[in-house]
Protein backbone atom coordinates (compact mmCIF):
# COMPACT_ATOMS: atom_id res chain seq x y z
CA UNK A 1 0.00 0.00 0.00
CA UNK A 2 2.69 2.60 -0.77
CA UNK A 3 1.05 6.36 -0.79
CA UNK A 4 2.61 7.55 -4.62
CA UNK A 5 -0.35 10.57 -4.57
CA UNK A 6 1.41 13.89 -5.74
CA UNK A 7 0.69 17.81 -4.21
CA UNK A 8 -2.62 18.68 -5.95
CA UNK A 9 -3.64 21.94 -4.00
CA UNK A 10 -1.65 25.09 -2.29
CA UNK A 11 -1.52 24.82 1.36
CA UNK A 12 -3.02 28.32 2.43
CA UNK A 13 -0.70 29.07 5.64
CA UNK A 14 2.92 27.89 3.77
CA UNK A 15 2.16 28.91 0.28
CA UNK A 16 3.60 24.79 -0.63
CA UNK A 17 1.48 22.75 -2.46
CA UNK A 18 -0.04 19.55 -0.66
CA UNK A 19 -1.75 16.24 -1.12
CA UNK A 20 -5.46 16.64 -0.38
CA UNK A 21 -5.63 14.50 2.68
CA UNK A 22 -9.23 13.17 2.72
CA UNK A 23 -9.52 11.39 -1.01
CA UNK A 24 -6.18 10.04 -0.58
CA UNK A 25 -6.74 8.96 3.29
CA UNK A 26 -9.48 6.81 1.95
CA UNK A 27 -7.49 5.19 -0.78
CA UNK A 28 -4.84 4.12 1.65
CA UNK A 29 -7.95 2.80 3.96
CA UNK A 30 -8.97 0.65 1.08
CA UNK A 31 -5.60 -0.60 0.45
CA UNK A 32 -5.29 -1.61 3.91
CA UNK A 33 -8.72 -3.52 3.66
CA UNK A 34 -8.28 -5.22 0.72
CA UNK A 35 -4.88 -6.91 2.70
CA UNK A 36 -6.69 -7.65 5.21
CA UNK A 37 -9.33 -9.54 3.13
CA UNK A 38 -6.81 -11.19 1.21
CA UNK A 39 -4.65 -12.74 4.53
CA UNK A 40 -8.51 -13.88 5.86
CA UNK A 41 -9.19 -15.42 2.84
CA UNK A 42 -5.63 -17.39 2.71
CA UNK A 43 -4.52 -16.22 -0.18
CA UNK A 44 -0.83 -14.50 -0.02
CA UNK A 45 -1.06 -10.43 0.20
CA UNK A 46 0.78 -9.01 -2.26
CA UNK A 47 2.93 -6.97 0.78
CA UNK A 48 2.88 -9.56 3.47
CA UNK A 49 5.69 -7.13 5.20
CA UNK A 50 4.90 -3.45 4.91
CA UNK A 51 7.81 -2.24 6.72
CA UNK A 52 8.61 0.69 4.63
CA UNK A 53 6.24 3.66 3.09
CA UNK A 54 5.89 6.37 0.59
CA UNK A 55 4.47 9.43 0.72
CA UNK A 56 4.65 12.76 -1.37
CA UNK A 57 4.87 10.73 -5.17
CA UNK A 58 7.81 9.20 -3.64
CA UNK A 59 9.63 12.11 -2.28
CA UNK A 60 9.48 11.05 1.50
CA UNK A 61 9.54 7.67 2.91
CA UNK A 62 8.32 6.55 6.57
CA UNK A 63 8.82 3.23 7.88
CA UNK A 64 7.40 1.11 11.33
CA UNK A 65 9.72 1.29 14.01
CA UNK A 66 9.85 -1.91 15.47
CA UNK A 67 7.71 -2.40 18.95
CA UNK A 68 10.55 -4.74 20.37
CA UNK A 69 13.07 -2.12 20.16
CA UNK A 70 11.24 1.16 19.91
CA UNK A 71 8.67 0.67 23.17
CA UNK A 72 6.47 2.05 24.86
CA UNK A 73 4.99 1.99 28.81
CA UNK A 74 3.47 -1.68 28.80
CA UNK A 75 5.57 -3.25 26.27
CA UNK A 76 8.66 -2.14 27.87
CA UNK A 77 7.63 -1.99 31.74
CA UNK A 78 4.78 -4.73 31.59
CA UNK A 79 5.39 -7.13 28.73
CA UNK A 80 8.91 -6.78 28.65
CA UNK A 81 8.37 -7.95 24.99
CA UNK A 82 12.60 -6.53 24.65
CA UNK A 83 12.97 -9.23 26.78
CA UNK A 84 10.72 -11.97 25.21
CA UNK A 85 12.17 -11.53 21.91
CA UNK A 86 15.56 -11.21 23.58
CA UNK A 87 16.84 -7.79 21.57
CA UNK A 88 18.30 -4.81 23.06
CA UNK A 89 15.83 -1.89 23.58
CA UNK A 90 16.87 1.03 21.88
CA UNK A 91 13.97 4.01 23.13
CA UNK A 92 11.42 3.70 25.56
CA UNK A 93 8.70 6.03 25.47
CA UNK A 94 6.70 6.49 29.02
CA UNK A 95 3.15 6.11 27.79
CA UNK A 96 -0.15 4.38 29.16
CA UNK A 97 1.20 4.82 32.47
CA UNK A 98 -1.62 4.98 35.34
CA UNK A 99 -0.75 8.06 38.22
CA UNK A 100 0.18 10.84 36.07
CA UNK A 101 3.68 11.94 36.35
CA UNK A 102 4.19 10.13 39.85
CA UNK A 103 3.65 7.01 37.90
CA UNK A 104 5.94 7.40 35.17
CA UNK A 105 8.83 8.45 37.36
CA UNK A 106 8.14 5.39 39.63
CA UNK A 107 8.39 3.19 36.73
CA UNK A 108 11.67 5.07 35.75
CA UNK A 109 12.88 4.57 39.42
CA UNK A 110 12.55 1.40 39.04
CA UNK A 111 13.84 0.58 35.75
CA UNK A 112 17.14 2.71 36.70
CA UNK A 113 16.06 5.23 33.98
CA UNK A 114 16.16 8.17 36.09
CA UNK A 115 18.93 9.96 37.49
CA UNK A 116 17.50 13.24 38.73
CA UNK A 117 17.79 12.97 42.97
CA UNK A 118 15.04 11.99 45.20
CA UNK A 119 12.72 15.19 45.77
CA UNK A 120 12.99 13.67 49.87
CA UNK A 121 16.31 13.14 49.62
CA UNK A 122 17.18 16.40 51.78
CA UNK A 123 14.70 15.90 54.76
CA UNK A 124 15.78 14.74 58.04
CA UNK A 125 14.60 11.38 58.95
CA UNK A 126 11.51 11.26 61.44
CA UNK A 127 10.60 15.05 60.82
CA UNK A 128 7.33 16.32 60.13
CA UNK A 129 8.24 16.50 56.29
CA UNK A 130 7.56 12.63 56.21
CA UNK A 131 8.74 9.32 57.74
CA UNK A 132 10.69 7.96 54.82
CA UNK A 133 13.19 10.92 54.20
CA UNK A 134 16.05 8.24 54.36
CA UNK A 135 17.87 9.30 57.57
CA UNK A 136 20.61 7.40 58.74
CA UNK A 137 19.89 3.91 56.79
CA UNK A 138 17.87 1.51 55.22
CA UNK A 139 15.13 -1.08 55.53
CA UNK A 140 15.29 -4.20 53.10
CA UNK A 141 13.21 -6.94 52.79
CA UNK A 142 14.25 -10.54 50.98
CA UNK A 143 12.46 -13.55 50.18
CA UNK A 144 9.07 -12.29 48.80
CA UNK A 145 9.46 -14.60 45.51
CA UNK A 146 9.70 -17.49 47.64
CA UNK A 147 6.56 -16.77 50.31
CA UNK A 148 4.85 -15.46 46.85
CA UNK A 149 5.78 -19.26 45.30
CA UNK A 150 4.84 -21.18 48.38
CA UNK A 151 1.51 -19.11 48.33
CA UNK A 152 0.30 -20.68 44.56
CA UNK A 153 1.26 -23.87 45.80
CA UNK A 154 -1.10 -23.54 48.91
CA UNK A 155 -4.40 -22.90 46.36
CA UNK A 156 -4.27 -26.02 44.75
CA UNK A 157 -5.56 -24.63 41.67
CA UNK A 158 -6.04 -27.14 38.73
CA UNK A 159 -3.08 -28.45 37.17
CA UNK A 160 -4.20 -27.05 33.57
CA UNK A 161 -4.12 -23.53 35.09
CA UNK A 162 -0.14 -23.87 35.11
CA UNK A 163 0.14 -25.70 31.20
CA UNK A 164 1.19 -23.59 28.25
CA UNK A 165 -0.90 -22.66 25.52
CA UNK A 166 0.00 -24.54 22.38
CA UNK A 167 2.47 -22.58 20.14
CA UNK A 168 1.02 -19.99 17.94
CA UNK A 169 0.61 -21.55 13.88
CA UNK A 170 2.86 -20.15 11.00
CA UNK A 171 0.48 -17.39 10.21
CA UNK A 172 0.01 -16.51 13.79
CA UNK A 173 3.99 -16.22 13.78
CA UNK A 174 3.93 -13.56 10.38
CA UNK A 175 1.33 -11.55 12.21
CA UNK A 176 4.01 -11.22 15.72
CA UNK A 177 2.43 -13.53 18.09
CA UNK A 178 5.14 -14.76 20.44
CA UNK A 179 4.81 -18.34 21.72
CA UNK A 180 3.39 -18.70 25.41
CA UNK A 181 6.05 -19.27 27.79
CA UNK A 182 7.08 -19.24 31.81
CA UNK A 183 7.16 -16.28 33.20
CA UNK A 184 10.87 -15.16 34.92
CA UNK A 185 8.86 -15.26 38.63
CA UNK A 186 9.33 -18.97 38.67
CA UNK A 187 13.30 -19.23 37.22
CA UNK A 188 13.86 -16.70 40.09
CA UNK A 189 13.33 -19.57 42.62
CA UNK A 190 13.49 -23.36 40.71
CA UNK A 191 11.82 -25.98 41.55
CA UNK A 192 9.75 -28.84 39.55
CA UNK A 193 8.59 -28.14 36.62
CA UNK A 194 9.16 -24.32 36.87
CA UNK A 195 10.79 -24.17 33.12
CA UNK A 196 7.69 -25.25 31.51
CA UNK A 197 4.98 -23.47 33.55
CA UNK A 198 2.65 -21.15 32.55
CA UNK A 199 -0.08 -19.87 34.19
CA UNK A 200 -3.83 -19.28 32.59
CA UNK A 201 -6.88 -18.88 35.42
CA UNK A 202 -9.18 -18.77 32.36
CA UNK A 203 -9.09 -22.72 33.32
CA UNK A 204 -10.50 -21.60 37.02
CA UNK A 205 -14.26 -21.22 35.07
CA UNK A 206 -15.39 -24.55 33.97
CA UNK A 207 -11.92 -26.25 33.59
CA UNK A 208 -11.68 -23.42 30.50
CA UNK A 209 -14.53 -25.21 28.64
CA UNK A 210 -16.81 -22.59 26.21
CA UNK A 211 -19.83 -24.07 27.12
CA UNK A 212 -21.35 -24.40 30.44
CA UNK A 213 -25.06 -25.95 31.27
CA UNK A 214 -27.89 -23.69 31.09
CA UNK A 215 -28.53 -23.34 34.35
CA UNK A 216 -25.06 -22.64 35.26
CA UNK A 217 -24.50 -20.16 38.17
CA UNK A 218 -21.43 -17.39 37.50
CA UNK A 219 -22.09 -15.68 40.10
CA UNK A 220 -20.58 -18.21 42.05
CA UNK A 221 -17.91 -19.95 39.95
CA UNK A 222 -14.60 -19.22 41.02
CA UNK A 223 -12.83 -16.08 39.67
CA UNK A 224 -10.04 -16.03 37.08
CA UNK A 225 -8.48 -13.12 39.63
CA UNK A 226 -9.23 -14.25 42.77
CA UNK A 227 -5.61 -15.91 42.81
CA UNK A 228 -4.63 -12.62 41.71
CA UNK A 229 -6.25 -10.42 44.79
CA UNK A 230 -5.00 -13.14 47.75
CA UNK A 231 -1.69 -12.40 46.23
CA UNK A 232 -2.33 -8.49 46.40
CA UNK A 233 -3.28 -8.36 50.11
CA UNK A 234 -0.04 -10.79 51.32
CA UNK A 235 1.75 -8.24 49.13
CA UNK A 236 0.09 -5.45 50.75
CA UNK A 237 0.67 -6.71 54.25
CA UNK A 238 4.68 -7.09 53.59
CA UNK A 239 4.43 -3.26 52.32
CA UNK A 240 2.44 -2.24 55.47
CA UNK A 241 5.07 -4.07 57.88
CA UNK A 242 8.02 -2.97 56.37
CA UNK A 243 6.92 0.74 56.25
CA UNK A 244 6.18 0.64 59.70
CA UNK A 245 9.57 -0.92 60.49
CA UNK A 246 10.88 2.05 58.21
CA UNK A 247 8.88 4.98 59.91
CA UNK A 248 9.84 3.39 63.39
CA UNK A 249 13.49 3.69 62.70
CA UNK A 250 13.32 7.17 60.31
CA UNK A 251 14.57 5.00 57.46
CA UNK A 252 14.15 4.53 54.17
CA UNK A 253 12.77 1.42 52.67
CA UNK A 254 14.11 -0.05 49.61
CA UNK A 255 11.68 -1.03 47.27
CA UNK A 256 10.48 -4.49 47.10
CA UNK A 257 10.10 -5.82 43.97
CA UNK A 258 5.85 -6.72 43.57
CA UNK A 259 4.25 -9.32 41.02
CA UNK A 260 0.49 -9.98 39.78
CA UNK A 261 -1.57 -12.05 38.08
CA UNK A 262 -4.11 -9.94 36.58
CA UNK A 263 -3.73 -6.91 34.51
CA UNK A 264 -5.22 -3.59 35.21
CA UNK A 265 -7.90 -2.33 32.73
CA UNK A 266 -10.97 -0.55 32.62
CA UNK A 267 -12.98 -3.69 30.70
CA UNK A 268 -13.10 -7.16 30.66
CA UNK A 269 -10.15 -9.35 30.90
CA UNK A 270 -9.39 -12.49 29.06
CA UNK A 271 -7.27 -15.11 30.79
CA UNK A 272 -6.61 -11.87 33.65
CA UNK A 273 -4.58 -10.56 30.36
CA UNK A 274 -6.04 -7.54 27.84
CA UNK A 275 -6.94 -9.38 24.85
CA UNK A 276 -4.16 -10.51 22.27
CA UNK A 277 -1.61 -9.14 24.91
CA UNK A 278 1.41 -11.81 25.34
CA UNK A 279 1.98 -11.65 29.17
CA UNK A 280 3.90 -14.61 30.88
CA UNK A 281 2.58 -14.72 34.54
CA UNK A 282 3.17 -13.26 37.35
CA UNK A 283 4.55 -10.60 35.92
CA UNK A 284 6.56 -8.01 37.72
CA UNK A 285 4.28 -5.11 38.50
CA UNK A 286 5.27 -1.48 38.39
CA UNK A 287 3.73 0.28 41.50
CA UNK A 288 1.13 2.44 39.81
CA UNK A 289 -0.57 -0.27 38.04
CA UNK A 290 -1.37 -1.55 41.94
CA UNK A 291 -1.68 1.47 44.08
CA UNK A 292 -2.44 5.03 43.52
CA UNK A 293 0.74 6.88 43.40
CA UNK A 294 -0.41 10.63 42.88
CA UNK A 295 -2.03 9.78 47.07
CA UNK A 296 1.26 8.62 47.64
CA UNK A 297 2.89 11.78 47.04
CA UNK A 298 0.88 14.78 47.55
CA UNK A 299 2.41 16.33 50.50
CA UNK A 300 -0.31 17.58 52.90
CA UNK A 301 -1.50 19.16 56.25
CA UNK A 302 -1.58 17.16 59.20
CA UNK A 303 -2.12 18.18 62.79
CA UNK A 304 -0.63 21.89 61.80
CA UNK A 305 1.87 20.03 60.14
CA UNK A 306 3.23 18.97 56.71
CA UNK A 307 3.04 15.06 55.68
CA UNK A 308 5.42 14.34 53.20
CA UNK A 309 5.38 12.20 50.21
CA UNK A 310 6.05 8.37 50.33
CA UNK A 311 9.51 8.04 48.71
CA UNK A 312 10.84 4.48 48.29
CA UNK A 313 14.91 3.86 47.70
CA UNK A 314 15.96 2.10 44.61
CA UNK A 315 18.39 -1.22 45.11
CA UNK A 316 21.18 0.93 43.02
CA UNK A 317 21.30 3.02 46.44
CA UNK A 318 22.39 0.07 48.56
CA UNK A 319 24.69 -1.86 46.81
CA UNK A 320 27.75 -1.88 48.10
CA UNK A 321 26.57 -1.16 51.22
CA UNK A 322 26.78 -3.57 54.55
CA UNK A 323 23.52 -5.41 56.07
CA UNK A 324 22.99 -6.70 59.18
CA UNK A 325 20.01 -9.35 59.30
CA UNK A 326 17.61 -9.29 61.10
CA UNK A 327 15.19 -12.16 62.60
CA UNK A 328 11.76 -12.60 64.36
CA UNK A 329 11.61 -16.19 66.12
CA UNK A 330 9.09 -18.12 65.32
CA UNK A 331 6.77 -19.33 68.14
CA UNK A 332 7.97 -22.54 68.24
CA UNK A 333 11.77 -21.54 68.65
CA UNK A 334 10.57 -19.78 72.41
CA UNK A 335 8.99 -16.64 71.14
CA UNK A 336 7.82 -13.93 73.78
CA UNK A 337 11.37 -14.01 75.19
CA UNK A 338 12.95 -10.70 75.91
CA UNK A 339 14.65 -8.87 72.78
CA UNK A 340 18.18 -9.33 72.21
CA UNK A 341 20.57 -11.21 71.13
CA UNK A 342 22.01 -12.88 67.89
CA UNK A 343 23.19 -16.10 65.93
CA UNK A 344 26.04 -15.82 63.94
CA UNK A 345 26.40 -12.07 63.82
CA UNK A 346 22.50 -11.82 63.27
CA UNK A 347 20.20 -9.31 65.67
CA UNK A 348 17.12 -11.82 66.59
CA UNK A 349 14.01 -10.55 68.27
CA UNK A 350 11.42 -12.81 69.64
CA UNK A 351 7.90 -12.65 67.48
CA UNK A 352 5.06 -10.27 68.20
CA UNK A 353 7.61 -7.46 68.46
CA UNK A 354 6.75 -4.15 68.21
CA UNK A 355 8.23 -1.74 65.69
CA UNK A 356 8.47 1.32 68.04
CA UNK A 357 10.43 -1.61 70.24
CA UNK A 358 12.27 -3.03 67.41
CA UNK A 359 13.46 0.28 66.41
CA UNK A 360 15.05 1.00 70.29
CA UNK A 361 16.55 -2.33 70.00
CA UNK A 362 18.33 -1.48 66.32
CA UNK A 363 19.37 1.82 66.67
CA UNK A 364 22.21 1.57 69.48
CA UNK A 365 23.00 -1.96 67.69
CA UNK A 366 23.40 -0.25 63.67
CA UNK A 367 23.55 3.56 64.24
CA UNK A 368 25.70 4.99 61.05
CA UNK A 369 28.01 2.60 59.38
CA UNK A 370 31.52 2.62 59.35
CA UNK A 371 32.95 5.52 57.44
CA UNK A 372 29.29 7.50 57.51
CA UNK A 373 27.95 5.28 55.09
CA UNK A 374 24.43 4.50 55.83
CA UNK A 375 23.28 1.19 57.48
CA UNK A 376 21.15 -1.35 56.17
CA UNK A 377 18.93 -3.52 57.91
CA UNK A 378 17.73 -6.60 56.03
CA UNK A 379 15.21 -9.52 57.23
CA UNK A 380 13.33 -11.82 55.80
CA UNK A 381 9.62 -11.50 54.73
CA UNK A 382 8.22 -14.30 57.30
CA UNK A 383 10.38 -12.55 59.61
CA UNK A 384 9.04 -9.58 58.88
CA UNK A 385 4.99 -10.96 59.20
CA UNK A 386 5.74 -11.92 62.84
CA UNK A 387 5.96 -8.31 64.02
CA UNK A 388 2.96 -7.61 66.42
CA UNK A 389 -0.41 -7.50 64.87
CA UNK A 390 -1.04 -4.54 66.40
CA UNK A 391 2.08 -2.74 65.12
CA UNK A 392 3.28 -0.44 67.82
CA UNK A 393 3.21 0.14 71.35
CA UNK A 394 2.63 3.46 71.45
CA UNK A 395 -1.46 4.38 70.19
CA UNK A 396 -0.34 7.81 69.02
CA UNK A 397 2.19 6.63 66.77
CA UNK A 398 0.36 3.79 65.56
CA UNK A 399 -2.65 6.61 64.49
CA UNK A 400 -0.48 8.11 63.01
CA UNK A 401 1.08 5.71 60.83
CA UNK A 402 -3.10 4.90 59.96
CA UNK A 403 -3.59 8.24 59.08
CA UNK A 404 0.15 9.63 57.11
CA UNK A 405 0.48 6.36 55.48
CA UNK A 406 -1.75 3.12 55.37
CA UNK A 407 -4.66 5.80 54.49
CA UNK A 408 -2.50 6.96 51.70
CA UNK A 409 -0.94 4.12 50.50
CA UNK A 410 -3.68 1.90 50.18
CA UNK A 411 -6.75 3.69 49.17
CA UNK A 412 -6.72 2.71 45.82
CA UNK A 413 -9.10 -0.65 45.21
CA UNK A 414 -9.53 -2.15 41.70
CA UNK A 415 -11.99 -3.93 40.37
CA UNK A 416 -10.81 -7.30 37.99
CA UNK A 417 -13.66 -8.28 35.27
CA UNK A 418 -13.09 -11.20 33.63
CA UNK A 419 -15.20 -12.51 30.12
CA UNK A 420 -15.16 -16.02 31.94
CA UNK A 421 -17.19 -15.11 34.04
CA UNK A 422 -19.39 -13.00 32.46
CA UNK A 423 -20.28 -14.37 29.21
CA UNK A 424 -23.53 -12.52 28.53
CA UNK A 425 -22.48 -9.23 28.80
CA UNK A 426 -22.74 -8.41 25.16
CA UNK A 427 -26.11 -9.98 24.64
CA UNK A 428 -27.04 -7.75 27.39
CA UNK A 429 -25.91 -4.64 26.17
CA UNK A 430 -27.31 -5.18 22.95
CA UNK A 431 -30.75 -6.27 24.54
CA UNK A 432 -30.61 -2.68 26.10
CA UNK A 433 -29.83 -0.68 23.27
CA UNK A 434 -32.38 -2.71 21.31
CA UNK A 435 -35.06 -1.35 24.21
CA UNK A 436 -33.94 1.85 24.34
CA UNK A 437 -32.78 1.23 27.96
CA UNK A 438 -29.69 2.63 29.77
CA UNK A 439 -26.49 0.56 29.98
CA UNK A 440 -24.93 1.86 33.33
CA UNK A 441 -27.36 0.38 35.84
CA UNK A 442 -26.82 -3.14 33.99
CA UNK A 443 -23.08 -2.82 33.67
CA UNK A 444 -23.08 -1.85 37.92
CA UNK A 445 -25.23 -4.64 38.89
CA UNK A 446 -25.42 -7.36 36.26
CA UNK A 447 -21.94 -7.87 36.05
CA UNK A 448 -19.36 -10.87 37.67
CA UNK A 449 -16.12 -9.34 38.82
CA UNK A 450 -13.61 -9.36 42.13
CA UNK A 451 -12.77 -6.38 44.37
CA UNK A 452 -13.40 -3.39 45.08
CA UNK A 453 -16.06 -3.44 47.57
CA UNK A 454 -18.25 -0.30 46.82
CA UNK A 455 -18.67 -1.73 43.72
CA UNK A 456 -22.21 -3.67 42.87
CA UNK A 457 -20.97 -5.90 40.24
CA UNK A 458 -17.99 -7.57 42.46
CA UNK A 459 -18.98 -10.81 43.41
CA UNK A 460 -17.18 -11.70 45.53
CA UNK A 461 -16.38 -7.95 47.26
CA UNK A 462 -12.90 -8.04 48.85
CA UNK A 463 -11.35 -5.13 50.82
CA UNK A 464 -7.85 -4.45 50.34
CA UNK A 465 -7.85 -0.85 51.46
CA UNK A 466 -6.88 0.93 54.45
CA UNK A 467 -9.76 -0.39 56.99
CA UNK A 468 -8.79 -4.27 55.87
CA UNK A 469 -5.00 -2.86 56.45
CA UNK A 470 -5.70 -1.48 60.44
CA UNK A 471 -3.35 -2.48 62.88
CA UNK A 472 -5.43 -4.42 65.93
CA UNK A 473 -5.78 -1.96 69.35
CA UNK A 474 -2.87 -2.42 71.52
CA UNK A 475 -5.26 -4.01 73.72
CA UNK A 476 -6.48 -6.97 71.43
CA UNK A 477 -3.13 -8.44 71.12
CA UNK A 478 -2.04 -9.60 74.40
CA UNK A 479 -0.01 -12.80 73.44
CA UNK A 480 -1.80 -13.02 69.80
CA UNK A 481 0.69 -12.97 66.87
CA UNK A 482 0.50 -13.50 63.30
CA UNK A 483 -0.61 -16.92 62.34
CA UNK A 484 -2.36 -17.79 65.30
CA UNK A 485 1.11 -19.45 66.89
CA UNK A 486 2.23 -20.85 63.60
CA UNK A 487 5.77 -21.18 63.14
CA UNK A 488 5.31 -19.13 59.77
CA UNK A 489 4.54 -15.92 59.10
CA UNK A 490 3.07 -16.36 55.71
CA UNK A 491 0.08 -18.40 57.24
CA UNK A 492 -2.11 -14.56 58.09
Amino acid sequence: CGWRATPGTADPYTGLQAVELPRQSEAWRRCEAEQRLLCCAGRKPRLPARRVYWMWGGRVRFGLLPADRFLQGPTYFVYRLHEQRAVPPLHVHVTYTMGGGEGKRSRLRAAGLWQAASRTGAHAAGSAAGDFAGGAGFVRVTGLDALLLSLLDRMRLPPKVWECDPPPTDAERERGHLPDQPSAFFALEGGAGSASRCYHPRHLVLGGRAEAPPAFDYARAPDPAAPHVAMQYVQRSVLRNALALASALGWQLVRPRLWALCERHWWHLKDCRLPGNPLPMPYEAPYDTLFNLEDWNQAGAEDGAAAGPIQLAEEGEVRGLEARRLHLLPPSDGGGGAAGGSVEGDLVLPHGTSFDAAARFLRPRLGNASGGRRAVVELDVRSLLRFSPCGFDDEAAAARFQRRVVERLFRGQYSYCGEERNPHVDAMLANARAKHQPEEPLLMTRRNCTGQPANDFNKPKVDLGPEALRYLPRGACGERTVGGGSDDGAEA
